[in-house]
Formats: C-alpha cells, sequence, structure tokens
C-alpha cells in the first residue's frame, strides 16, 4: 500500500502550487501562515498529516531570504506532526548562483542553504535548473533536478515563428541557428566593478529576443 501523500504550500507562488495541485487532481493541504508586525513569520499546518508523505512547494524567489525561513519553518513544523517524510519542492533555488567563493571573504551561500534545509528537517529536496552542477553535493539528502528545456523548447517553437534564436543553456537542443550570452560577475576574471557584464556572441539580427525569465 503507498503512503498517502499531502501537498503545502508557502506563499512564494500560490498560482504555481494550485496549478501543480490542480494537474496532480488534488487539493491543497490546509495550512496558516501569517506575519507579525515586525514581519516575523508564523506557520501554524491545519491539516492532517501524521504518518503521510509530505511536499512543500516554496521558490526561494524574491524575496529570497524571507522564503528560505518560511520554507524551513513549514518543513519544522510538517517534522513535528509525525509525517513520514518531507521533501522541499523548490522550482526556483535561490542562492545556487553562490557555490563558491569568488573573492577572499564572500561566503558560501549555497552550502549554508543546503544546511539549513537539512538542520529544518527536510528529508529531500526537488528543483529545476540548478545554476550550478556544485551544488548538488552540498545536500547530504536525495536531490532530483528536473529539466524543463524540452517543454520549454515545444512551447516556444509552437508559439515562434520558425527560425529562433536562444541563448544561455536554454540553447541546448535548439537548431540551427542559436546565440550564447556570456555572463560574468564582479570577481571573474577581469570584471571588477559593478554586478558584471554579458557578451552575446552570434548573428541574431532580424530576429525576436526572448529574456527576463522570472524565478517560479
Amino acid at each position: 500500500m503507498s503512503t498517502p501523500t499531502v501537498l503545502l504550500s508557502g506563499t512564494s507562488n500560490p498560482s504555481l502550487a494550485a496549478a501543480v495541485a490542480s494537474a496532480l487532481n488534488t487539493s491543497l493541504g490546509a495550512i496558516e501562515i501569517t506575519r507579525f508586525i515586525d514581519n516575523e513569520c508564523r506557520v501554524y499546518i491545519t491539516e492532517e498529516i501524521k504518518g503521510k508523505d509530505v511536499f512543500i512547494l516554496q521558490s526561494l524567489s524574491a524575496v529570497a531570504d524571507q522564503h528560505l525561513v518560511e520554507l524551513c519553518l513549514i518543513g519544522q513544523a510538517a517534522k513535528s506532526l509525525g509525517s513520514q517524510r518531507v521533501t522541499a519542492v523548490i522550482p526556483w533555488m535561490g542562492y545556487s548562483k553562490q557555490d563558491k567563493a569568488f573573492r577572499r571573504g564572500e561566503a558560501v551561500s549555497a552550502q549554508l542553504v543546503a544546511k539549513v534545509i537539512e538542520v529544518a528537517g527536510f528529508d529531500a529536496v526537488m528543483t529545476c535548473e540548478l545554476h550550478s552542477e556544485n551544488v548538488v553535493p552540498f545536500f547530504r539528502m536525495p536531490v532530483t533536478e528536473l529539466s524543463t528545456h524540452e517543454l520549454f523548447r515545444s512551447s516556444l517553437e509552437g508559439s515562434h515563428p520558425s527560425r529562433l534564436e536562444t541563448v544561455d543553456d536554454f540553447g541546448k537542443g535548439f537548431s540551427p541557428d542559436f546565440a550564447i550570452d556570456d555572463g560574468k560577475r564582479r570577481g571573474d576574471a577581469g570584471i571588477k566593478k559593478g554586478f558584471g557584464r554579458h557578451v552575446t556572441h552570434g548573428d541574431y539580427k532580424g530576429f525576436t529576443p526572448l529574456s527576463g525569465v522570472k524565478p517560479f
């Protein structure tokens, strides 16, 4: 007999959580998330989750640190109620860009975030399109990384002209025309001021650029 499951949602993207629940033909578990006047988060799970597999959907998108704390509070509360297994479903893994110290004195934020999620009581993590493969070893628990490349490609090919320009990793699987966006950040070789720069290689004259992908 399979273990009953419950899907809970934080406040980072309630519309996405509702869409996922609908696709799974289920409903979101009951949870109250409120804030005190100083913006301190308070979590109260009213759903019966004892002995169940609990999935908590929460992106670490803006405001990333606020959503991280909220995720951890929900995870800790779920564990305290006797859930059998708690999985963090994090479509957008904030802090994954900071997977190493680019300058002496910088924190390896991705590593610390992984430890915080572990200490909160999570048993596993599901995420999408990590910024770097270096992030996975920071977690001392199973990590499932999902790819959206095929979904993204099929969606674009069905709604845009036959010739399509893409940049960065989303370019994988597209042909015959492509462009490469070479992103650099402050601290990389030759980048000393500001947050960084982007250099695009490739002939994209006459194309409609697709950019500005918003975190989940």
